[in-house]
């Protein structure tokens, strides 16, 4: 709407200005009348510019929400939902080796992936802000083999 409230007011513009133009070529110079014009004229440029930068502060803002919407659709195709764990996995990274989990509560609220501190142990992390723990079956059976070990050693 801001761009046609420019328009209507630069075609109202454009016709005072016209209309001044054609007083005085028939000589017809009402100082005062002409004054009220200019001051109409002036206003309408004001009005016209105002609606213009209203028009490309929209414009702006829906080319971030865009930018923000194909991120995030980029994102959402490289990610992984890795079952054993609970966690979120990014294709591009194990591809290129690195494996980082990242937190599924940080995506599905506000969508950023933030990666899982990792804890003791390979295949146990943490979230720092959601302060919620995840672990694959290995590190699970790893640590019930641990602890199977430890009580018969410490068995009487």
């Amino acid at each position: 709407m801001a761009i046609a409230e420019g328009l209507g007011a630069l075609k109202s513009a454009f016709d005072i200005g016209h209309a001044i133009n054609q007083r005085i070529r028939e000589g017809k110079l009402y100082p005062n009348e002409i004054a009220d014009q200019l001051l109409q004229l002036q206003q309408l440029i004001i009005d016209s510019q105002r609606a213009l930068n209203d028009a490309a502060e929209e414009i702006r803002e829906l080319k971030e929400q865009l930018a923000t919407l194909q991120r995030d659709d980029e994102i959402v195709k490289d990610l992984e939902y890795i079952s054993d764990g609970g966690f979120y996995s990014r294709k591009s990274e194990r591809e290129s080796g690195t494996v980082v989990a990242y937190c599924p509560l940080c995506w599905g609220d506000a969508k950023k992936l933030v990666p899982l501190n990792p804890r003791e142990g390979k295949g146990n992390y943490f979230c720092a802000i959601h302060k919620s723990s995840y672990s694959t079956a290995a590190f699970r059976s790893r640590q019930a083999q641990q602890r199977d070990a430890f009580n018969r050693r410490n068995s009487w």
